[in-house]
């Protein structure tokens, strides 16, 4: 707001160089205008942002009002009014005195205008000093920012400004003159009397903090002498120096930090420890480690050893008087045992998971990495022909791809042959699934010379794959089935050794080719088929077979289906349907979709037998007239019904 305000006074001031009148007006209004709409507006924002912002405005106005007819209320708006008059006369007057020294040509005030306003000015000036060294209180708003004001008030004490209750209110001239001689009055005693007492209490307070600083050095040397004479007594801590002499330590030496020096020897040779049974080293690294008598590690019973990420180099004899542990055993040279024991009491894993006494002869060991070793002479050790990489096992192969992989330089018959000697015992078995489980992959179990199994699981044989031949090697078919001289000439025989079933051929279908996944069939979807064929040429063309179709799409409840008869007809090499058994019962000669217990699409002749109808309904259709849908109806024989019909000659 104040930058408006200063930004729209400077605009004014510049229009006034305007010669044009009606344009200086013009201009005049337009910028008063604009600075009273910004100053509303940003008074209306205010007001609606912070609304308790502007209250104690208004309520300070309302306070002005009731404490005007009091003698702090009287001064007060003196006070204001006095400090507007003076600050307005004396910028008014250095703007004259800025527009005469621009325009010297510009006419001067009049000598009465000079008069009223150096009169009002040293009146109200002289007003202004007496308001404020009367009642200093009138100022306060305006010197808030610059610290708090000393004042008196009514009644001659000397502090900040106090509620209006506290003001003397004054009743007559002369009232108003007592009261404003005895406030001065009160006002010097007070401050008198406050300037002596600050100055006992400052002098106190100064004496009492010599004594209690005195107090606290002499304490402190004190605690500082016996924490030194604690410390000597028992320890001694350095932070640096040098000692140039000899120190004897006849208590505790405590090095916190890494301890440089040259030698450490004892003051008697075999007599002191370094460390104790309690209190042990984690690491020693040294770079020799040398004896004049044995270097015993443990006392006998104990399993500490010494450990050394370099080599250790024994220039004499190493004896261990207990078991010794040993992870890794590497040998660059040649270990020759002395006599039929390697070491009293070696008990070590040389053996893989082998943990007991043995005797190691003198060996020479050689071999190519990742080889299973074996005894190629007496003494000597080679290659086998068993790799092993990465948890797989070869034979006849260094890179073998699987768990177990056997591989012949040649072809070979029988390259894996599995024994038995257990007579009818069952031969090999492959299984799988999770740890602990015989999920069966593959059996092979031959009970005698004549008798053969081989199975997937336990009594089904699944091929999800591939073709099976019986009495052929190159099946064409999923399974296909050459039969000799033997066995009656049958190819497919089921012969089913329970008394109450008879043999039986199962085909069947799922709408899913994954292999072990059921799904339901769409209508129309073939079910199965058993087929008939013959040779065409060289090859192998289907002249006729049964056929299942769905007649329905499948649900759980829901599995209509319809067989076909298919025949190849004379002169033909293309099978058709003859015959279809609807869902229904319906029997459909010539025709697929057969409506009656029996529809006859064509001719019928039935020879020398009857043909009967049970019941009028079964011999009429719609229109109640025996009607057969061919251009010919011809008996041979006799018509018989049981009930009356009407039968038309077509």
């Amino acid at each position: 707001m104040l930058l408006i305000l200063t930004t729209a006074t400077l605009t004014y001031l510049k229009t006034q160089k305007e010669p044009n009148p009606e344009r200086k007006k013009h201009i005049e209004h337009y910028f008063l205008f604009l600075t009273l709409k910004l100053i509303s507006l940003l008074l209306i924002f205010y007001f609606l942002y912070s609304p308790r912002s502007f209250l104690p405005t208004f309520l300070s106005i309302i306070h002005l009002i009731k404490i005007f007819f009091t003698l702090e209320g009287f001064f007060y708006f003196l006070s204001q009014l006095s400090l507007a008059v003076v600050s307005g006369s004396l910028l008014y007057y250095f703007y004259q005195v800025y527009k005469q020294s621009k325009n010297p040509l510009s006419p001067p005030l009049s000598s009465l205008k000079k008069k009223l306003l150096y009169s009002n000015y040293f009146f109200f000036l002289f007003l202004l000093l007496l308001s404020f060294f009367t009642f200093p209180q009138a100022y306060a708003p305006l010197t808030n920012t610059l610290g708090d004001l000393f004042f008196s008030v009514s009644n001659g004490t000397v502090q900040v400004f106090k509620d209006n209750n506290d003001f003397k209110r004054f009743t007559s001239v002369k009232d108003f003159a007592h009261q404003l001689a005895t406030s001065l009055v009160q006002t010097k005693d007070n401050l008198k009397n406050d300037i002596q007492t600050n100055t006992q209490t400052i002098q106190v307070q100064l004496e009492q903090a010599q004594t209690n600083l005195a107090q606290s050095i002499t304490q402190t040397t004190q605690s500082l002498q016996n924490e030194l004479e604690t410390d000597i007594s028992d320890k001694l801590s350095i932070t640096g120096g040098t000692i140039e002499g000899k120190l004897t330590v006849e208590k505790q030496l405590t090095i916190q930090n890494i301890a440089i020096t040259q030698t450490i020897q004892p003051e008697k040779d075999g007599t002191y420890d370094l460390g104790s049974a309690d209190q042990g080293w984690n690491k020693i690294y040294v770079s020799h480690l040398i004896g004049s008598s044995p270097i015993t590690i443990g006392l006998n019973a104990s399993n500490h050893s010494l450990n050394d990420d370099n080599d250790l180099i024994i220039s004499g004899d190493l004896e261990v008087q207990n078991t010794t542990y040993l992870n890794n055993l590497n040998l660059s040279g040649t270990f020759t045992k002395t006599d039929t024991t390697l070491v009293t009491n070696l008990n070590a894993d040389l053996l893989d998971g082998y943990d007991s006494l043995h005797f190691l002869p003198q060996t020479n060991v050689q071999g190519t990495p990742n080889y299973l070793a074996k005894f190629t002479a007496t003494n000597q050790l080679g290659n086998s022909v068993i790799y092993e990489s990465n948890g797989n096992v070869g034979i006849g192969t260094a890179g073998p791809r699987a768990k177990l992989e056997v591989v012949f330089s040649s072809n070979t018959d029988w390259p894996i042959n599995v024994y038995n000697n257990g007579g009818s015992a069952k031969g090999i078995r492959i299984s799988g699934g999770n740890s602990g489980s015989d999920a069966e992959l593959l059996k092979v179990m031959r009970f005698d010379e004549t008798q053969t199994f081989f199975t997937v699981t336990d009594g089904n044989s699944y091929f999800p794959t591939g073709n099976v031949g019986i009495g052929t090697t190159s099946p064409a078919l999923q399974l296909e089935v050459r039969g000799g001289a033997s066995g009656g000439g049958f190819g497919l025989y089921r012969f089913n050794a329970t008394s109450n079933n008879g043999g039986y051929i199962l085909v069947g279908r799922s709408k899913s080719d994954t292999v072990g996944t059921m799904s339901y069939l769409a209508s129309s979807d073939e079910v199965g088929k058993v087929l008939a064929q013959a040779v065409n040429s060289t090859n192998f063309k289907t002249v006729g077979g049964v056929y299942w179709f769905a007649d329905q799409a499948h649900e759980l409840d829901k599995l209509g289906t319809r067989m076909e008869f298919r025949v190849t007809p004379n002169d033909t090499n293309t099978a058709t349907t003859a015959l279809t058994v609807k869902n229904t019962g319906n029997v459909g000669i010539g025709t697929t979709s057969p409506t009656q217990k029996l529809h006859v699409e064509g001719h019928c002749i039935t020879g020398d037998s009857e043909l009967s109808a049970v019941s009028r309904e079964d011999m009429e259709k719609q229109s109640g007239v025996f009607d057969v849908q061919s251009s010919k109806f011809k008996v041979k024989s006799r018509l018989k019904m049981f009930n009356r019909a009407t039968m038309l000659n077509p």
